[in-house]
């Protein structure tokens, strides 16, 4: 026999929970959006539950009209969070105001169907058909995402509750019997309430483990992000290489590496300061995303020395971004303080061969090819197969 006051207690704990779990968030400032929506959003979920609780202990207008208030706002303001969580633009306040409308007629409704024609049935068709609208769009919007996986999971359950929510107010409006209490309704609410109950753990865990996602795909990238430029770093390169040269065995698309050194970076540093070589690398890192297709991978390797990945790419049209690169990083000096900061770069340039498992190789012949151009007198391309910049006939901008 399931106890409906019991059920309300658990479902009461499970929004307590969630609660404190998500203000705890927000005291250690974790770097997750909207956490601030997630304690009201759980906070109004634990109200509303206190006040069908108390059901008997105060009028039932007020319980109904609280409780179910309260439930619609809970799901409204979870949905919002989702929004954040995600990126998207949050609901404005011409969809708030039209949301205060439909719960305050939905209120009034409420009250006339407990103090005026007191019929729980029609009370239920109302707030579950809004709670399934609501869990509907809710879980539309989690299940279209591909980068969380537990956005699925969590979106899964809302559209399961949303449907199960449409479909038990509808029974319920067409089955009606004769008015009943709520704390002494029949089987059918009471499962309705159990499921509830479900929901609210399956939503907590959701929520969290989204949150935990977030976090751990946050670090991940932070452990292969160059903090001062943006690129990838030392350990991205090698986890994208990877990635490349097994596209390079399958399918045979060829792979050319670009080493690049910024040169006289030292006498920077020692002229104007760290912060002014810490300015000219990321001015150096604009020029490189500028100039580069989408499809190319740049990384920082380390201290001025860049490298980029191209795939597909030939030998040619390698040597030729790169002489285009040379001369506008030549004709963009660094202006800082008032002073502009001159700067060249050197290119080395090698293309894996089909032979080869790893990059180690060919990154160590486009190193032998970027001290040929250092040797030559910098601000140089040189590659280590035949084709040279001067072949490139591609107009570039005059320096």
């Amino acid at each position: 026999m399931i106890d409906i006051r019991t059920v309300l207690i658990l479902n009461a704990l499970v929004f307590l929970i969630a609660t404190g779990f998500s203000y705890y968030m927000y005291t250690r400032k974790v770097p997750v959006d909207g956490v601030k929506w997630l304690i009201a959003g759980f906070g109004c979920g634990l109200v509303s539950m206190v006040s069908f609780f108390t059901r008997g202990y105060i009028p039932t207008v007020y319980s109904v009209l609280f409780g179910n208030s309260l439930a619609l706002l809970f799901l409204i303001i979870i949905y919002n969070w989702v929004r954040v969580f995600l990126g998207k633009e949050k609901l404005t306040k011409r969809q708030w105001s039209f949301i205060a409308a439909i719960i305050a007629a939905s209120a009034c409704t409420y009250t006339y169907y407990v103090a005026i024609d007191n019929n729980i049935f029609i009370r239920i068709f109302i707030v579950n058909t809004l709670v399934g609208i609501i869990g509907l769009l809710c879980g539309y919007t989690l299940v279209r995402v591909k980068d969380v996986t537990f956005c699925k999971i969590t979106g899964i359950s809302c559209l399961l509750h949303g449907s199960y929510s449409i479909i038990y107010g509808t029974v319920s409006l067409l089955s009606q019997q004769s008015s009943v209490e709520y704390l002494q309704a029949g089987p059918l609410i009471k499962f309705s309430v159990l499921v509830s109950l479900v929901f609210g753990i399956m939503l907590m865990m959701g929520v969290s483990s989204m949150i935990n996602e977030r976090l751990v795909q946050m670090l991940e990238k932070e452990a292969r992000t160059d903090p001062l430029t943006g690129l990838g770093n030392r350990r991205a390169l090698y986890t994208a290489a990877a990635h490349h040269v097994a596209r390079l065995h399958r399918l045979c698309e060829p792979l050319v590496i670009l080493v690049m050194d910024l040169d006289r970076f030292k006498s920077v540093n020692d002229k104007f300061g760290h912060p002014a070589g810490d300015a000219l690398l990321r001015h150096f890192a604009a020029i490189l995303q500028k100039q580069f297709r989408g499809t190319d991978q740049l990384f920082r390797f380390g201290g001025e020395e860049f490298v980029a990945l191209l795939q597909p790419s030939d030998e040619r049209g390698a040597v030729c971004l790169a002489e285009r690169l040379r001369r506008e990083v030549a004709a963009c000096p660094l202006q800082l303080g008032g002073a502009s900061i001159a700067v060249t770069v050197s290119i080395g340039i090698a293309n894996m061969l089909p032979e080869e498992p790893d990059i180690t190789r060919a990154l160590g012949r486009a190193d032998q090819a970027l001290y040929k151009a250092k040797a030559g007198g910098r601000n140089r391309v040189e590659s280590s197969y035949t084709v040279h910049a001067a072949d490139c006939t591609e107009p570039v901008p005059a320096v």
